[in-house]
């Protein structure tokens, strides 16, 4: 089961609102609160969910990567070369081949 924002808050013994205070590094969180609940985001291996944060107009963090094809070297080594990098500043990457077919590209660009 994958622990919720709530499931935080009953384990820290505080509300939603101070468990989001502490995510989001708001000012006036006091230590020992602050230290419960990462407590119990360690004990419950909790981590916020990046679709909920960017329904929430928070960056998601996602970067969506389209290809004509995979199957070429070049591209298949960009797309190793980027998720690289942006992987270790903290983003997720999608990445997609629209197998030279400007349909399928136009779906990708729709859904991400």
């Amino acid at each position: 089961m994958v622990a919720k924002l709530q499931d935080v808050a009953k384990r820290a013994g505080v509300t939603i609102t101070t468990v989001s205070r502490v995510l989001n590094d708001f000012p006036h969180v006091s230590k020992k609160t602050h230290d419960k609940v990462y407590t119990a985001i360690r004990a419950l291996n909790y981590h916020p969910n990046a679709l909920a944060r960017s329904l929430q107009g928070k960056s998601s963090k996602f970067i969506g990567l389209i290809f004509p094809t995979i199957a070429n070297p070049f591209f298949s080594e960009l797309s190793n070369e980027l998720e690289v990098k942006l992987s270790a500043k903290g983003y997720k990457i999608i990445i997609a081949s629209s197998a030279n077919n400007v349909e399928a590209e136009r779906r990708y660009l729709g859904m991400l």
